[in-house]
Formats: C-alpha cells, sequence, structure tokens
C-alpha cells in the first residue's frame, strides 16, 4: 500500500511537472508567433484623402481653395492648358491665384496730367488669359506714346510685387468674372465693384459689381472703384 502511495505521489509530481512544462511551452510558441506576426505585418497604408508629393505652393498639382505659389488663393484649375501672352507660363498656364485682399481703391487709369485718358489703350482682351497683356498695354509698355499711358490707375496698383512675384496683373472681364464667381473661397472683397482690364470703349472700361443686382457695366475710368490682383502660373 505505502509503495502505490509513493509511485501515485511521484506519478502526480510528474504529471503536474509536464502540464506545467506544457503550459510554458504553449505560452512561449504563442509567444513566438505573435512576435513573427508583428515583424511580417506589412507598414501602415498612407491614410485615404492624404497628398503626396511637394504643396500647390511648392510646384505640385493645384485645386480650388489651394495656396498658390505666389501666396494668393487658387481660384481657377484649366481643364487644359491656356495661354496667358507676356507670362512666365505662356501657352502652358493651368491655374490662376488671386491675392487674399483687396488694393486700394483706383481710378480705372489717369494720364500723366491726372485726367482720364480717353482714347483706346489697345486692351479690349475679355477671354482667361488676357488679362496680363491688358495690364501692360495701360502701363505703356507696348510702345504707346508717354501720353497714352497710365501713370497711375488700377494697373499701377495690381504690378506691385508681392509674395515674391512681380507678374501680378489686373484681371480680363472673364477673368474677373471667374474670380467673382469663387468670392467665397477666395474672400476678403470689402468693395462693392470691381475694375477689370478690358476696356470697353474710349474713357469707359468693364467693371463688375456685387449683390443680387449685380453683374458687369461699363464705367467711366475715372472712378475709384475696387482693384484685386491674380497671376497665372
Amino acid at each position: 500500500m505505502g509503495t502505490r502511495v509513493k509511485v501515485l505521489t511521484v506519478g502526480l509530481v510528474l504529471a503536474t511537472a509536464a502540464m506545467a512544462g506544457c503550459a510554458s511551452t504553449a505560452t512561449g510558441s504563442s509567444g513566438a508567433v505573435q512576435d513573427d506576426a508583428v515583424a511580417a505585418a506589412p507598414a501602415d497604408e498612407p491614410l485615404a484623402g492624404t497628398t503626396q508629393g511637394p504643396s500647390c505652393a511648392s510646384g505640385g498639382a493645384c485645386q480650388v481653395g489651394s495656396t498658390g505659389p505666389g501666396g494668393g488663393i487658387v481660384f481657377y484649375v484649366a481643364s487644359a492648358p491656356f495661354n496667358a501672352p507676356g507670362t512666365a507660363c505662356g501657352a502652358t498656364c493651368q491655374y490662376l491665384e488671386a491675392q487674399t485682399s483687396d488694393l486700394a481703391k483706383a481710378p480705372w487709369c489717369m494720364g500723366p496730367a491726372q485726367e482720364s485718358v480717353g482714347f483706346s489703350i489697345d486692351a479690349p482682351g475679355t477671354a482667361i488669359g488676357t488679362g496680363y497683356l491688358n495690364t501692360q498695354a495701360m502701363l505703356g509698355t507696348d510702345n504707346n506714346p508717354p501720353a497714352q499711358i497710365c501713370t497711375s490707375g488700377a494697373a499701377n496698383e495690381a504690378v506691385a510685387p508681392s509674395g515674391g512675384y512681380s507678374d501680378w496683373y489686373l484681371p480680363s472681364k472673364d477673368e474677373l468674372s471667374t474670380l467673382i464667381a469663387q468670392s467665397n473661397v477666395v474672400n476678403g472683397f470689402n468693395s462693392t465693384t470691381y475694375w477689370s482690364s478690358t476696356q470697353s470703349s474710349p474713357n469707359y472700361a468693364w467693371c463688375y459689381k456685387l449683390g443680387n443686382m449685380g453683374g458687369f457695366f461699363s464705367d467711366q475710368e475715372t472712378g475709384p472703384l475696387g482693384v484685386r490682383a491674380i497671376r497665372a502660373f
């Protein structure tokens, strides 16, 4: 009987030790498998919607509302490159950005004697991309005689360097229309009426009035109206 008790006791001890060993091995094995799984896990995928590559301001792709290279707000993204003669992007322009605030109100064009330039300045362009040439014509860079240039006014305000760029200009009629259509994105419109760079007839130019009854109308060039500069890139 005593021998059977000893054998039973030894058997229980061995069984307990074996079970403990199995438990230890299982835990260790499980831990090893877990470590291997963690090591083999792929790197986290980029979150959906995150932007890869350079920003719009640094030369990357832009969308309406992006901050452009000149520190303005992008308000036009072309579906195909457009031509803006005289600008750095030339016939390969894709975007228009606008400065984030108005410039000082100004007449459309005042001549050397601070009188309205009552003749055609050859600034008839209305389309997207024509505002730069209109503005340069107003400033006399197209070889107009001195009496036929603007020595002060909206164009002179618009071309002031900003954001490291000196190619800002007064928007053409269509460019201004597009800008106003994105006024909820660009913001900062503190005037009720804004000049375009498009002359409608001698002594008159196109401007845009905001509000429910707003729209384009032709106004005398001597009146001080809102000025917002844009650039193509």
